[in-house]
């Protein structure tokens, strides 16, 4: 009997050890949850999107007022050299922040960093206004509108990501565009008890990272590309890295349809779920086809195990025809579009508008141009609502 009381006593312990770590595990995570984005104004990627929308000064109280929702990846985040200067959360860090301050309008951004067009249309935007779910956080209201920045230089190969990692089918497969719309009910469209314990533990982690490395010495590394390239800009032959990012140059015919197959069904499964929220796609250009290049060839990020060489002279074309098909798939189910190409190809033939540490994203510079050329469109200012022919010039 001696024994058996004390298996109970030890196993009684244990219980209230685990009760009480769980107890902890919830309540400091709540806290940092809740609280944490106002502490961090620059690392807003350690938090999910249904924390950090209620720390943008460019939408401060969606809860209550009308907004207009921004919707991507990091592009829509606002990722780059401006967000990683940030000391205070009321700063302005992106192109949400210069919508809002020419157009009056909230810009409430839910993009996140290493979206495709499954996360940016369905995932996301169901995390974010179903913020309430977990208990932390109240519901945001619906959007007034819409505006999805796909980012040329990489969305194609997330969504081909997308195809092999949660379809688990291959880009020559038959039915792409039924299978992604079968997952974005399934999965990707509900919340789960399990999207709450993701918050939880993303956020411990996230806790662990900050105590480990501390945030005083922590600086935004150089771009870690291969090699330089050279562009034109303000009249002047400069140095650029190499690796950057062009219009999936990589991809073949048949993984470029597939890719575009998910994409339209995630903006088919975004206009049925919320058919009162009208969408304004805009094409952003990938780094590569905003500069001038001088070299007849250049190295370029890869991430299907292409060539990382190609030719200057394909970025163009391409990025026209990604463009093309875009606008089509984008009136074909009645929402609007804006070609941000040639806006910022212009501003980078004056000044670069990447880095210059961060050289995957918009610099002020580039963040400012964007977003006066998206406050412009919801102005009424169709300049940009076909697609230029950047390959004619």
């Amino acid at each position: 009997m001696r024994g058996i009381d004390i298996i109970r006593r030890q196993a009684g312990n244990l219980a209230t050890l685990g009760v009480t770590l769980l107890i902890f595990y919830f309540a400091i995570g709540s806290l940092f949850l809740r609280f944490g984005p106002g502490f961090l104004p620059s690392l807003p990627n350690l938090f999910p999107i249904a924390a950090t929308i209620w720390w943008q000064s460019s939408a401060p109280d969606p809860a209550h007022h009308d907004y207009v929702a921004l919707l991507g990846d990091s592009y829509a985040e606002g990722a780059g050299d401006w967000l990683a200067a940030r000391t205070r959360i009321a700063e302005p860090y992106g192109s949400a922040d210069i919508i809002h301050q020419r157009t009056g309008l909230d810009i409430l951004s839910f993009g996140v960093g290493g979206a495709g067009s499954a996360e940016g249309f369905v995932l996301y935007p169901t995390w974010a206004l179903n913020a309430n779910y977990c208990l932390i956080f109240p519901a945001p209201r619906r959007p007034a509108a819409a505006i999805y920045y796909f980012y040329e230089g990489n969305d194609l190969n997330d969504n081909i990501q997308f195809i092999r990692s949660k379809l688990h089918l291959t880009p020559e497969a038959a039915g792409i565009g039924e299978a992604s719309t079968r997952y974005f009910d399934d999965s990707m469209g509900k919340m789960k008890l399990s999207t709450c314990m993701k918050y939880f533990k993303d956020v411990i982690k996230n806790m662990i990272h900050v105590a480990t490395v501390s945030l005083l010495h922590q600086s935004q590394p150089g771009w870690q590309g291969t090699g330089t390239a050279r562009a034109m800009v303000g009249g002047a032959v400069v140095s650029i890295p190499g690796g950057l990012q062009a219009p999936s140059l990589e991809l073949d015919n048949r993984s470029t349809d597939a890719a575009f197959e998910v994409f339209e069904a995630a903006v088919a499964w975004f206009v049925d779920k919320y058919p009162d929220i009208k969408i304004t796609v805009v094409d952003v250009p990938s780094v590569l086809t905003t500069y001038r290049l001088v070299d007849p060839t250049v190295v370029t990020e890869t991430f299907q195990h292409g060539n990382p060489v190609q030719p200057s002279g394909q970025i163009a074309p391409r990025s026209d025809m990604i463009c093309e098909r875009l606008r089509a798939i984008t009136l074909r189910h009645g929402q609007k579009f804006l070609d941000a190409r040639p806006a910022m190809k212009e501003a980078a033939g004056h000044e670069l508008i990447h880095g210059p540490l961060n050289w995957g994203h918009f610099n002020q510079i580039g963040y400012t141009r964007l977003g006066e050329t998206v406050a412009a469109a919801l102005k009424g200012d169709s300049t940009f609502a076909s697609c230029a022919h950047l390959a004619a010039e």
